[in-house]
């Protein structure tokens, strides 16, 4: 219960209520402490009580001993105690000790109502105005010494002091000496002039004898009796001193570093403006700092690499770290690549400008493109190279392979790289190859070897050159060359008894021993030979330079050669030797010998000599070529021969070509001709009449070549044949040509390859006039055309003679009386046996009637075709117009006559019949002027009109209704143009096409019409009328525009029959008219007038 009730009090007192032990700390403490003091019961529990009271105060230590000692209590004990924010807070403490219990039982309570009761509340109000006032760190009162009478603050306790330790020193002996005179003058200021008096940045010594950068503002309140004391506030300014000096050397470190930078550096603002520049950047541009500054960098700049520095400016701005290489041409400097960093410099989000630090790398690129091109030959070179190449560390990876690499060893080394090459092949570990590597890496020196590749069967001649970095290996495949040496080896047994000559050569290439048929051969004995070279030996003038220098190259390089060579025996005979030279390696793998056997193959090249000259040219003609023997057996026959008679060389070889060729149509006197030519034993040439294997007959031009031996004997004959069967038809139909020419009764012309006349027959001269002398020389345009000719057919004449292939055409040509005349002609070329022109044929024919018949019966058709449309215009007339004005007089005559005549029905239907005989005889007018217009055709009266003159006139007759609706016309029409045709009609056509402009003018704008003359030629006017009127649906009118009675704007009253009339108008003159139409935009025509 006790507890309970102790609890409650504890928590709910408005006193603190708390038990503090003999030694003087917490026990337990009630909540109020965080009320009063800031501390919650946790921090002040456990915690001596003497720390938390103000230091001047009498110690608790004295208190309790009092207590202790008179086993009583002190019923109202002041004591200062320290808030948690830093303030003194007046406590009235009532203690009594139990000395059952051993602890102080405590009762504080707010000591500020006795202490506002004595009078002290208002010199601590004035002290907390002032610390407002002045916003301070710490606050102290001085006397007019300098001495401390009252100091606290927050700062205090950082300072390392309790406010007691100060109380009653001067303050002047916590300044630096360097800034005590500052103060005191400052001290001294205040006390005299009442006004207060700052100190800016001064130091103060704390505890431990460090020095903190303060400021101070010092009021004078000797004479407020609440003060009575020079008040001083302080402010701790130490971070932000510290922060200006540490600003201060970054700004000079900085300026240092951008000043003194080897490389150029800028600091631009987002427009691109430089606001400051190093030296480098002044003297690489050759500029003084006030050229620079305040200029933007494109002004230094060429045009092409503005865009690009723009770009990565406004990179930087937004906030990337931008780098990048330019390469930027400068006027006096030439082309320079520079190296360009920019870092936005950024406060807080912002970024408040960009340094670019700018490097002139022209020559580390140059140098860069030079190590570029040199590892790209390197790369090169080892690509190139012919032997299999790697490279080794020397932790025995392989870094690098060629691709001979991969082809000797038959692998793909892109999976090697990287690898141990003794994992690759472990089983050459301990082998040769592993031993000659690690011996170069070891000694340094270069090793050079043959060593057996086990894996793939192989010798390889291996050299392996060491280095700072492993080993480069370089081998190539020598397995032909070893197998030749061990052949070598045995054949070398019975190289004496060949009856080949067989040479075998030491060091130098030189002789060292020959076998008998070597001299034989030769002319020369061992004696004679040895010591000496093959090639000074048996070679000499003719001997061919590339023949022996490859000879030598391969012996050099010890690699084997089969191959022809003239050589020069003894005597100076030129003989040829095949040649074959084996390398001979010794047991350490060193070219040894040279084994050579020759064996004389001269009579075999002479006859494969004569054998590549005939098949170089039997094989490379066209033509059929046949070779017989001397009795005249095919021996041979080429792919032409075959092509051409279908005969292969097996139906052909043992037989004789006439036995095959000849046939019943054959001239047997060409026949006989042919073989005594052949007997003569001399060349010749003839033509003759052959038969293919499928029986077709053609004509061949023969040429044949006897051959002989060197004793002058026929041993062959040759035979060249051309076919010549085109040019034999050919000169077969001009011979029949010529005879028909001669006799025909049409026109027959030969011009030449440049088609002048050569020869007219006499049908030409009797249809033309002209006589075969006074044509030639010329070309048949030159005297035949005229001004009514049609001049793309006579280019389409001209091309296709160009062409050189055959064309008829139709052209209208005049005769030398000047009297014109239809001429149709076929035209044929003439070739000669090489493919080229020699001639050209013409036969003519005179079809001026057949034209003038086709002419009428176009005429007739085209009458026969306007009569139709006639009648079908008549039929609707009749059909659509005349038959409901009929219908209704006869329909109303019937009513009237039942119907009292007195009656209202009576007068309407006699005001009816009267209003359909008006349309009745309007119908009937409408088809008088579709009649007289249909008869007028033919016999229409024409006359030289002035197309702008009757433009004028029927805008006359317009005038007031122009004038009404406001519109205009521009006439573009020159006052000399005149047409051939009917002044009424062509009145009228202007008249309705202006007339239909006003009348379906648009209501949203001002009419505006322009007639304009589009084109004036011989042959006719091209005439155009705009407006920008109402228009029509073209989609919808479609091929009913010009017909009668067709409208489109139903809305506005018309007839019909203007654009009808227009159109029969145009075409009764042989005129005509286009039209194109957008609704809402307005209507174009297009009105094409004869001039004659």
């Amino acid at each position: 219960m006790r507890d309970n009730l102790l609890d409650h009090v504890m928590n709910h007192s408005s006193d603190m209520i708390c038990t503090i032990d003999a030694e003087g700390r917490f026990i337990q403490v009630s909540e109020a402490c965080s009320r009063m003091l800031g501390y919650r019961r946790a921090e002040l529990e456990g915690q001596p009580a003497e720390a938390f009271i103000r230091h001047g105060h009498h110690p608790w230590a004295h208190v309790a001993s009092r207590l202790t000692k008179e086993e009583g209590s002190v019923p109202s004990l002041e004591k200062c105690y320290v808030k948690r924010s830093g303030e003194e807070e007046p406590i009235l403490l009532s203690v009594v000790w139990s000395g059952e219990d051993g602890f102080f039982f405590c009762i504080a309570r707010d000591a500020m109502p006795q202490k506002t009761a004595a009078g002290e509340i208002p010199v601590k109000g004035e002290l907390n105005r002032l610390m407002g006032e002045h916003g301070a760190d710490i606050v102290a009162l001085l006397d007019e010494g300098g001495n401390c009478l009252e100091i606290n603050g927050t700062a205090l306790k950082k300072q390392g002091y309790q406010a007691g330790q100060l109380i009653g020193a001067s303050a002047l002996q916590f300044i630096h000496p360097e800034d005590v005179a500052r103060v005191s003058e400052a001290l001294e200021q205040v006390k005299q002039s009442r006004e207060p008096a700052s100190v800016h940045e001064f130091r103060t010594r704390t505890a431990d004898g460090e020095w903190r950068w303060m400021e101070a503002t010092l009021s004078n309140q000797l004479s407020n009796p609440l003060v009575q004391a020079i008040f001083v506030s302080l402010l701790d300014i130490t971070h932000r001193k510290q922060a200006q000096l540490q600003l201060a050397e970054s700004g000079q470190r900085f300026r240092s570093l951008f000043d003194s930078n080897p490389d150029m550096v800028l600091y631009q603002n987002e427009a691109g403006t430089i606001l400051d520049a190093n030296p480098a950047f002044l003297a690489f541009m050759a500029r003084r700092r006030e050229e620079v500054v305040g200029h933007p960098l494109s002004a230094f700049l060429p045009p092409e690499s503005v865009p690009l520095f723009r770009q990565k400016l406004q990179d930087a701005f937004s906030g990337m770290d931008v780098s990048f290489e330019a390469a930027v041409a400068f006027g006096g400097q030439g082309q320079k690549v520079l190296s360009v960093v920019k870092v936005p410099l950024k406060v807080g989000e912002s970024i408040l400008g960009v340094h670019a630090v700018i490097k002139d790398i022209t020559e580390a690129a140059r140098a860069h493109r030079t190590v570029e091109e040199q590892a790209r030959k390197l790369n090169t070179i080892f690509e190139s190279i012919t032997d299999g190449f790697l490279t080794l560390d020397r932790n025995w990876c392989i870094t690098y392979t060629n691709p001979e690499f991969d082809k000797i060893l038959l692998v793909d080394s892109k999976d090697f790289l990287g690898r141990s090459i003794w994992d690759l092949y472990p089983e050459e570990v301990h082998g040769g190859f592993y031993r000659e590597y690690h011996r170069a890496l070891e000694t340094g020196e270069s090793v050079h070897f043959q060593a057996y590749l086990e894996r793939l069967g192989k010798w390889l001649e291996v050299k392996a050159f060491p280095s700072e970095d492993g080993l480069s290996v370089y081998f190539n495949d020598i397995t032909p060359q070893v197998q030749q040496r061990q052949e070598m080896e045995k054949l070398s047994l019975v190289a004496s008894k060949t009856v080949n000559s067989v040479v075998i050569m030491g060091p130098g290439v030189r002789i060292e021993w020959a076998n008998e048929s070597f001299t034989r051969l030769t002319g020369y004995t061992l004696v004679e030979a040895k010591g000496k070279t093959p090639f000074d030996l048996l070679f000499g003038e003719e001997t061919d330079r590339s023949t022996a220098q490859r000879i030598k190259e391969k012996m050099e390089s010890g690699k084997a050669y089969k191959g022809e060579v003239l050589i020069y025996r003894k005597s100076g005979e030129k003989r040829w030797f095949e040649v074959e030279v084996t390398p001979v390696y010794d047991e350490a793998g060193e070219l040894a010998k040279h084994i050579c056997m020759q064996t004389d193959i001269t009579e075999k090249v002479k006859a494969r000599k004569e054998l590549e000259k005939l098949s170089l040219v039997a094989s490379k003609t066209t033509n059929s070529v046949i070779i017989t023997d001397a009795q005249g057996l095919t021996e041979w026959v080429n792919e032409g021969f075959t092509r051409v008679t279908g005969y292969t060389l097996a139906e052909m070889a043992g037989r004789k070509p006439g036995e095959i060729l000849q046939g019943p149509e054959t001239d047997p006197v060409t026949v006989e001709r042919v073989r005594r030519l052949l007997r003569s034993g001399k060349p010749f040439t003839d033509e003759i009449l052959n038969y293919k294997k499928s029986g077709e007959k053609f004509w061949v031009l023969k040429e044949i070549t006897p051959v002989f031996d060197e004793a002058g004997v026929i041993t062959r004959f040759i035979a060249v044949q051309n076919d010549v069967t085109e040019r034999k038809k050919k000169e077969e139909e001009l011979r029949k040509l010529s005879l028909v020419a001669s006799k025909t009764s049409n026109s027959v012309i030969i011009m030449d390859a440049q088609r002048r006349v050569e020869w007219v027959n006499e049908g030409f001269t009797a249809m033309t006039g002209y006589s075969l002398a006074e044509v030639a020389g010329k070309m048949p345009g030159e005297v035949l055309t005229g001004h009514g000719s049609d001049q793309a057919e006579l280019r389409r004449i001209s091309e296709k003679l160009a062409e050189g292939v055959p064309f008829n055409s139709n052209l209208i040509s005049y005769r030398k009386s000047g009297e014109p005349f239809w001429l149709a002609m076929d035209v044929s070329p003439v070739y000669e046996s090489g493919g080229n022109i020699t001639n050209f044929i013409a036969i003519q024919k005179d079809i001026t009637s057949r034209k003038e018949a086709e002419e009428n019966l176009v005429k007739l058709s085209q009458a026969l075709y306007r009569q139709n449309k006639d009648l079908e215009q008549f039929t609707y007339i009749v059909s659509h117009n005349l038959r409901a004005p009929v219908a209704n007089i006869i329909g109303l005559a019937d009513l009237m006559a039942r119907i009292n005549k007195d009656s209202e029905l009576y007068n309407e239907s006699f005001l009816y019949l009267r209003e359909s005989g008006h349309r009745l005889d309007t119908v009937l007018r409408d088809l008088n002027t579709v009649l007289s217009i249909r008869d007028s055709k033919g016999n229409l009266e024409r006359q030289k009109v002035n197309v702008r003159l009757k433009v004028r006139q029927a805008l006359a007759s317009l005038q007031d209704r122009l004038e009404g609706c406001g519109g205009t016309v521009t006439v573009d029409i020159d006052e000399g143009l005149f047409v051939w045709v009917s002044q009424a009609y062509l009145y009228s056509i202007f008249y309705n096409l202006l007339s239909n402009a006003i009348k379906y003018r648009s209501r949203e704008r001002t009419l505006q019409v322009q007639v304009k003359c589009l084109g004036d030629s011989e042959q006719g006017v091209t005439i155009s009328l705009s407006d920008n009127g109402s228009g029509f649906d073209m989609e919808r009118a479609k091929d009913r525009v010009f017909k009668l009675y067709q409208r489109f704007h139903p809305e506005i009253e018309g007839t019909g029959i203007g654009l009808y009339l227009v159109k029969a108008h145009l075409e009764a003159m042989g005129g005509g008219i286009e039209v194109t139409s957008r609704v809402g935009e307005g209507t174009d025509f297009i009105i094409y007038l004869p001039k004659t």
